[in-house]
């Protein structure tokens, strides 16, 4: 909690805005609550995603997704420095310094995989969980929240989604790699699409016995279907209330 933040004009000066690093010094609440914020020092303002539509609503996610699978004062260094690396790619860090970087629907797709990973729920994207067998190119293949399923074994269940062999094999792809690795993927719009949709139904199906809460943001992405998947335009007004109540 920042005592008086929109009177200071020293302490927190343009440092409590989103997308914002910062080295905060707290003083701890004797009976429990909330601890009040003593100092401020900004370490790195993403300011330049505030002014693409798709970035913004990416970034939006990517902390709601931290905040939805994170504890209070567990500290979770891995997906930490994952959301830090997000957050540079979708301000154009590595762009501006000659690095190669993945372009931000292909970061946003290898975040929301190694969130999974690093929370405890990848899955093992190569064999049907009950067979075993192989995903044949050109026959579906069926995403549950526990493995994939062969069309063979597949049961009908309304809770699997059905997906291509090319998805599950990227998504194999970037659970196995490191973010400095995966710039040369390219992935056609209908394949990260598909992607998309499997990610959010685990994120969705694995959060909700966690928390009662909803992701706003998957549902605001939903409804912004011209602007933040796919071309920048001016941030609406639906986008910043949704990112507000988040």
């Amino acid at each position: 909690m920042a005592k008086g933040a929109k009177r200071s004009q020293k302490r927190f000066l343009n440092a409590l805005e989103p997308f914002t690093c910062l080295s905060l010094q707290l003083a701890p609440n004797r009976n429990g609550g909330l601890a009040r914020v003593e100092s401020v020092d900004v370490r790195h303002s993403f300011d330049a995603i505030r002014f693409n539509t798709q970035h913004f609503m990416f970034a939006t996610l990517a902390c709601e997704l931290t905040d939805k699978w994170t504890k209070e004062g567990d500290p979770c260094p891995r997906i930490f420095h994952l959301l830090l690396w997000l957050l540079h790619n979708l301000h154009g860090d590595a762009t501006r310094s000659g690095q190669h970087a993945p372009p931000a629907k292909t970061a946003m797709i290898f975040f929301q995989i190694k969130l999974l990973q690093f929370v405890g729920y990848a899955l093992e994207w190569s064999r049907c969980m009950v067979c075993k067998g192989l995903p044949q190119g050109g026959r579906p293949v069926y995403v549950s929240e526990r493995g994939i399923l062969c069309a063979a074994c597949h049961t009908g269940s309304a809770d699997i989604c059905e997906a291509c062999a090319g998805a599950v094999r990227a998504i194999q792809y970037l659970q196995e790699r490191e973010h400095s690795e995966i710039h040369r993927l390219v992935l056609s719009a209908p394949l990260w699409t598909e992607i998309w949709t499997i990610l959010e139904r685990l994120h969705k199906r694995h959060i909700s016995r966690l928390s009662p809460a909803r992701i706003h943001t998957y549902d605001i992405l939903r409804t912004q279907t011209t602007a933040p998947l796919n071309t920048p335009q001016q941030i609406s007004n639906t986008a910043i209330t949704g990112n507000r109540a988040a």
